[in-house]
């Protein structure tokens, strides 16, 4: 199969998905047959998810019926995290999750380039000098030439007023593939791939006025994207909302806007507008071309028949119609608008003969080497001639499942039960862009995927012809069940590994002396196991063998083993374990060797995320003194700063409301509070006499960073004396630090703190450092991104009474899990009294 097809397929397969799932009304049919009609392309363009206008997309969609994209530059992968204790790629999977979330309500499709958000930059130098400025113009460019827009629309501009630098540069890639897409100098190797050059009429900035900064004039061009549209019976601000409010993670819940709503644009490249968006763009059903004009006469009146003799009673009258234009379509000159016409028409023509397919697993997760029990399903409610219908299942090209539906007659549902062997060479469930460590970019060796949100795996094709005309129709394979407070529930099922390898802990402290540390080796057995297997260690070039068992366990089960840590293994370095038997020996990998883990990402409002990687424990190789012993941690709003507190040998207590009185406290020698804790317990202004209290008794008690914004005000004052949060950070990890004074106490008890502990950071200094700060404090540390003044404020300490108060920005969350050992020494230091 060519890149095109698996790219036509992939399209198939997410507008089919959407429809059958969520869009089944016959208002949302008739909408979908008005679209047809429209011929229009707009591709709007930022840099992470929630940099969108919703409102205008929901406008653009709904209203114009353009064909709209988002391509957002990145997954946020660098972003912040409300709900959980997610960095990473991790945060990237929520938030892809919560981007395709937002474009079901919309409408609008979801792009992305490889670009790894690796948080937040000042500059798009920074940012394109880190991602590969000519590989992510590459990414812009085949969205172009693949989506083929005839206006692209920029949501930041290329001068710096968006703030961030990620924003800058999206809007600074978008002039440059605007031109560049239609040049076949540029990128030639994806013309062989099947993408074509393309010129887009016009590139425009979605100008704003947002937080005190006003980009819009009234000599721009500008449309009313408030509307109301009463065949979905919501106005564009309702949908823009709803949309919205499915970035769940960052907070980003909005109320509904109603009422008249001006959008303003400002002419980058190409011709101005003048009168609509879409000047000097055929839209009409002209744009489709045909070598005899009879067919285009055909296909304007097949398009106008559709809408007016659409039947909301019986959608699936609308069928014959539909079936027409696509006939007609096959005559057209093939284009890539043609192509997207008929897995347009296709989804529709599902949608409007209410035929119900699925196949469904009753356990989640297949394994590799054994058997799942799949049940294919077809119910044909409107009783349409429908013949031939099949399913086919295939994880690998010598294991093939047919199955055929033998009675397809009016409203009768037809299920057929086959248990499928899942071949070891098939391949476990992995998001296309993970299966390496990104650096700055993602690694996407299939050009034909690169862009796409996400692709589904494992996928049943269904078959039937229907009026004659075969169909075929990519669905992904889906786990049910029943929840008894929720009623039916689908997830994605998955495939995975005979047996997950995981390590504990993540981390694992080497103090200097050489004091003798010991490892968790746990294997959960996904299908049953009956034979011997090696365990082994691996750090560096070397490699351990730490046992040999004999294991009879069932599916399910964990069997785990503590081993001390080789002599001779290498400190500081990163280990992994594997295990090999014979059981898990393939063609492809005859030793039989297994050496990942599964990971699980489950939240309410997105399908759960899974992917495999291998586990590790970072050896950490530093000497470290910790003064005191007992710590009291309150959550924020997800950190790991607490597992690092015990891996440094402190006794860690995660404390509530309810412990905040003066006896419970006097047990601990500090008390520290997670990431934005301020802004999610509100409990915490409550309890701020009894925490002043305890530090001027001699308690010492360190706040980590919080913000200070309209979604995440804080309330009151935190520490003894006065301070703000201010939106202050140092970005970039390599920017010199100065500490004033170095023989302060925080510098020197019970670590010597010196440059050296400042070097190896990742991604980031600081964020959200101290302002108007009270001269009772004493700010410590100054940094300053490049070209930019030091700034004060990310570290400050007072006493009070004979204990101490400490407020941090610095981004020791993203540090400690990182293995960074000046964090770890540093943190210790903030802790001694």
């Amino acid at each position: 199969m060519n890149e095109m097809k698996i790219r036509f397929c992939v399209l198939l397969s997410a507008l089919i998905f959407n429809v059958s799932i969520y869009a089944q009304s016959a208002t949302e049919a008739l909408h979908n047959i008005q679209k047809l009609g429209v011929h229009g392309t707009v591709l709007y363009v930022a840099a992470h998810p929630d940099d969108e206008n919703t409102r205008l997309l929901s406008y653009l969609v709904n209203e114009k019926k353009y064909r709209t994209g988002y391509l957002s530059l990145t997954r946020g992968d660098g972003g912040q995290n409300l709900i959980g204790d997610e960095q990473g790629i991790d945060m990237g999977l929520i938030r892809t999750q919560e981007l395709i979330a937002a474009r079901k309500v919309d409408g609008a499709e979801q792009f992305f380039t490889r670009a790894f958000d690796f948080g937040y930059s000042k500059s798009a130098d920074e940012a394109l000098r880190i991602w590969g400025h000519e590989e992510v113009l590459s990414d812009v460019v085949w969205t172009i030439r693949t989506f083929r827009p005839d206006v692209i629309i920029c949501r930041f501009p290329s001068t710096g007023e968006g703030g961030h630098g990620h924003h800058t540069a999206s809007a600074m890639l978008a002039a440059e593939a605007f031109d560049a897409a239609a040049d076949p100098r540029r990128f030639p190797e994806q013309l062989k791939h099947g993408a074509k050059v393309w010129q887009a009429k016009r590139l425009l900035w979605n100008t704003y006025s947002f937080e005190g900064m006003n980009t819009t004039r009234e000599d721009q061009f500008k449309m009313d994207c408030g509307g109301y549209n009463a065949l979905l019976g919501k106005s564009y601000g309702e949908m823009s909302a709803e949309s919205r409010s499915k970035h769940s993670s960052q907070g980003f819940g909005v109320p509904a806007q109603r009422g008249t709503a001006f959008e303003y644009f400002e002419i980058i490249k190409g011709s101005k507008p003048v009168n609509d968006l879409m000047d000097g763009v055929t839209i009409g059903a002209e744009a489709i071309t045909f070598s005899n004009p009879e067919h285009l006469w055909q296909y304007r009146q097949y398009l106008k028949d559709a809408v007016q003799s659409f039947s909301p009673l019986s959608p699936y009258q609308s069928v014959p119609t539909l079936q027409k234009i696509e006939d007609l379509l096959t005559l057209a000159e093939p284009s890539a608008l043609v192509q997207y016409k008929k897995s347009q028409l296709q989804s529709i023509i599902l949608q409007a003969s209410g035929i119900f397919m699925e196949a469904t697993v009753r356990e989640q997760q297949l394994v590799a080497g054994d058997t799942a029990q799949i049940t294919f399903a077809i119910i044909n409610r409107n009783g349409l001639p429908m013949k031939s219908a099949a399913a086919d299942f295939s994880l690998y090209p010598s294991h093939h499942t047919q199955v055929k539906f033998k009675d397809t007659t009016a409203n009768k549902l037809v299920q057929e039960i086959r248990k499928v062997y899942v071949p070891v060479q098939a391949s476990v469930s992995q998001p296309y862009w993970l299966h390496a460590a990104p650096n700055g970019l993602f690694t996407v060796d299939n050009q034909a995927l690169r862009n796409l949100p996400e692709t589904k795996y494992p996928v049943v094709l269904f078959s039937f012809t229907l009026h004659g005309k075969l169909y075929q129709w990519p669905l992904p394979l889906r786990y049910k069940f029943t929840d008894p407070t929720k009623g039916e529930i689908y997830q994605p099922a998955y495939i995975t590994t005979p047996v997950d390898v995981i390590l504990e802990p993540a981390q694992i402290l080497q103090q200097a002396s050489g004091s003798s540390k010991s490892v968790q080796v746990k294997l959960q057995f996904n299908s049953t196991f009956n034979d011997s297997l090696k365990v082994l260690l691996h750090a560096g070039k070397k490699s351990f063998t730490v046992g040999r068992e004999y294991l009879k366990l069932n599916k399910g089960q964990i069997w785990q083993a503590t081993y001390p840590l080789p002599a001779g293994i290498e400190k500081g370095a990163a280990m992994y374990a594997s295990v090999q038997s014979r059981s898990f020996a393939s063609i492809e990998h005859p030793e039989g060797n297994q050496q990942s883990a599964l990971k699980i990402i489950r939240y309410p409002h997105i399908p759960d995320q899974v992917y495999h990687q291998r586990d590790s424990v970072q050896l950490l190789n530093m000497d470290l003194k910790i003064s005191g012993k007992r710590i009291g941690y309150i959550s924020g709003a997800g950190d790991k700063v607490a597992d690092a507190l015990s891996i440094m040998g402190y006794e860690v207590d995660y404390l509530q409301q309810s412990d905040m009185t003066r006896e419970k406290l006097k047990m601990y020698d500090a008390v520290v509070t997670g990431v934005r804790a301020y802004n999610i317990h509100d409990w915490l202004y409550d309890v701020y006499p009894v925490l002043m209290e305890y530090v001027h008794g001699g308690g010492v008690l360190l706040v980590q960073y919080n913000t200070n914004n309209r979604i995440a005000p804080l309330k009151a004052q935190i520490g003894p004396y006065p301070f703000t949060v201010t939106r202050n950070r140092i970005t970039d990890e390599h920017s010199p630090v100065t500490m004033q004074p170095a023989q302060h106490r925080v510098f020197n008890h019970p670590n010597t703190i010196t440059a050296a502990d400042f070097e190896g950071w990742v991604q980031e200094r600081s964020v959200y450092h101290a302002g108007d700060i009270d001269p009772a404090y004493t700010s410590l540390l100054s940094m300053n991104d490049p070209g930019e003044k030091p700034l004060p404020g990310a570290l400050i300490v007072a006493t009070h009474g004979s204990g101490k108060f400490v407020y941090t920005g610095l981004s020791l969350f993203r540090q400690l899990p990182a293995g960074v050992p000046g964090a770890f020494r540093l943190l210790a230091n903030l802790l001694a009294r």
